[in-house]
């Protein structure tokens, strides 16, 4: 699809129509002297062009870049809306799609999700009805925020990479691209943990006049990095969903450079993961490399895992020993933990009110009522038993295809990537029952690429051929 083929006439008639419409209405915005329909008609101009000749597949992976290395702190607030560049972004990459797909340069096909997640958001949906009709002003501000986020932020970007990945070789290109990004942020994070310094801790958001917001930008201190990202914890669930990726490079690298890279990433990965001092990505971790080390075929790859674990563990009591001490001393009964513990009674007497449907979408916000920091719990306050239903379905489903994916592979590559990506979802399948995962954009925008990957794969059955037994996780 590297060239864009007008398919049928009709194709062209309607770029032709689309071209004038623009043109008319830039001109009416010139003589009527409308900003904002001068603006709108240039931008679809620009986004008319980039459609005639950039593949959707490489606005992807600009996208995965914009998403992990841009921070979040970089906003501009309209009507308590946060606007960010991945939310300004991906409805932009959605309309060159859309362009495309009319003059038949791109294609779409079913998702294995497609139910699953059509029934979570028609939940979100129903939540959102009852916001409005009994939440107050905070809370239908929060309910709009998290629609406008899932719609644009996930289940756009979810269904562009899947439609626009469909082959070995594009699934490739666009994870070395995420695992880079990813690299590059944690290298930031262990510069940061070494030098006590994050200059976005500096930066005013523009949402600093509200504390509660401000504090969730600024919570972390000089011993928590937390590089680009909006949170330490966010960062570390990405870092622990990428280990297992950068795994698998090690074993399928091409060539000696990028294997040498991809063991750089590695390390660089685990020493920033470390440095955002966050239990539960820590566990996230285990829980992901071990994963690999069950379910993975290959006895070399076993084998590099015992390794790096052990090398990992002697530079740290080594070189990291201060940081280590920081580490076993969060592992304790503390304010941290308590406040998790709370949620449980809270929530259920929510629940015995409002167990269906729950008491509406962005009612469990940290203005109107405190902040929870396990998603699980958030939605069945929130959407009740359908929607922590829809939720888990929706997770499971994920899981299953990504597992069983790695059984049909043809090839080692294949299966060694299936295993990577079932235990980079396990992951953050874990953060969400410890960590509010989804409202955090980063996180959960690299999930959803993760999840694409995953579906793209389990749907694609052939690969490269690689020899059997070949170095990595599958």
């Amino acid at each position: 699809m590297s060239r864009l083929r007008i398919s049928s006439p009709l194709s062209v008639v309607l770029l032709a129509f689309a071209i004038v419409a623009v043109c008319v209405v830039t001109a009416l915005g010139i003589v009527y002297g409308s900003a904002f329909l001068v603006l709108g008609g240039l931008l679809v101009v620009i986004l008319l062009v980039v459609a005639l000749v950039v593949p959707t597949e490489r606005l992807m992976a600009v996208y995965v870049v914009v998403l992990v290395l841009v921070p979040n702190i970089l906003q501009v607030s309209i009507g308590g809306f946060a606007l960010t560049a991945t939310r300004l972004l991906a409805p932009a990459i959605l309309g060159v799609f859309i362009i495309r797909l009319l003059v038949g340069a791109e294609h779409v096909r079913r998702s294995p999700l497609d139910l699953v997640l059509a029934f979570f958001f028609c939940m979100m949906v129903v939540g959102l009805f009852v916001t409005m009709e009994s939440g107050d002003a905070a809370s239908r501000r929060y309910a709009t925020s998290r629609m406008i986020a899932f719609t644009f932020e996930y289940f756009t970007v979810y269904y562009l990479v899947y439609w626009t990945v469909r082959s070995a070789g594009s699934r490739g290109r666009l994870l070395a691209v995420l695992v880079s990004a990813v690299t590059i942020v944690a290298a930031y994070g262990v510069v940061e943990a070494a030098t006590h310094h994050n200059i976005l801790n500096s930066i005013n958001t523009g949402l600093a006049k509200e504390d509660v917001v401000r504090r969730i930008f600024t919570r972390a201190d000089l011993t928590r990095a937390r590089s680009t990202f909006e949170h330490p914890i966010s960062l570390g669930t990405v870092l622990a969903m990428m280990l297992p990726l950068a795994l698998h490079f090690t074993g399928f690298a091409r060539t000696s450079g990028r294997r040498t890279l991809a063991w750089v990433s590695l390390g660089l990965m685990a020493v920033a993961l470390l440095s955002t001092v966050s239990r539960g990505p820590y566990v996230a971790a285990i829980l992901a490399m071990s994963c690999v080390f069950l379910f993975g075929r290959s006895g070399r790859t076993r084998a590099k895992l015992v390794v790096a674990v052990s090398v990992l563990s002697i530079m740290a009591v080594t070189l990291l020993w201060p940081v280590l001490v920081r580490v076993f001393s969060t592992f304790r009964i503390d304010a941290s933990v308590n406040s998790r513990l709370v949620d449980y009674p809270l929530i259920f007497n929510i629940f015995r009110e409002h167990w269906l449907i729950g008491q509406g979408l962005g009612t469990l916000n940290p203005t109107s009522f405190q902040y929870v920091d396990n998603y699980f719990l958030k939605t069945l306050g929130e959407m009740g038993v359908l929607g922590v239903l829809a939720l888990l379905l929706m997770v499971g489903f994920v899981l299953l295809r990504a597992f069983s994916s790695g059984h049909r592979q043809q090839d080692a590559e294949s299966r060694s990537l299936a295993v990577a990506l079932f235990a980079s979802t396990v992951a953050f399948s874990f953060q969400t029952a410890t960590f509010d995962s989804f409202s955090f954009s980063k996180s959960a925008g690299v999930f959803w690429v993760v999840v694409a990957l995953a579906m793209s794969l389990a749907v694609d059955t052939t690969g490269p051929a690689a020899p059997e037994g070949a170095a990595g996780p599958g």
